[in-house]
């Protein structure tokens, strides 16, 4: 794709180009594809990282947690969810 961008419709049009941003349909089509390829990919990502989540219990959650953040630091509402799940409360889950 060339590097050169069109300021408006009409002045890519006049360079003989198919949009602001690419100079032919192909050029479209195959940012288009590398998108929605890039999309796929973010959804496995996504899929992936939500079924290792599912496999952790609770317990093991908070641990991975505190191991990320530090022992009660960051994801508050994510902790708050999972200690009340536990039937623990903050000051309990200090050990």
């Amino acid at each position: 794709m060339a590097d050169k961008k069109h300021a408006s419709r009409q002045a890519a049009k006049d360079a003989g180009w198919y949009s602001c941003r690419h100079p032919s349909s192909e050029a479209y089509m195959a940012t288009r594809d590398a998108r929605k390829e890039h999309q796929v990919q973010k959804l496995a990502s996504a899929l992936s990282r939500q079924e290792e989540r599912n496999a952790r219990s609770d317990a093991e959650q908070l641990a991975r947690l505190d191991i990320m953040f530090g022992v009660n630091k960051g994801a508050q509402k994510e902790r708050t969810r999972l200690l009340k799940r536990l039937g623990l409360t903050q000051e309990n889950s200090n050990g």
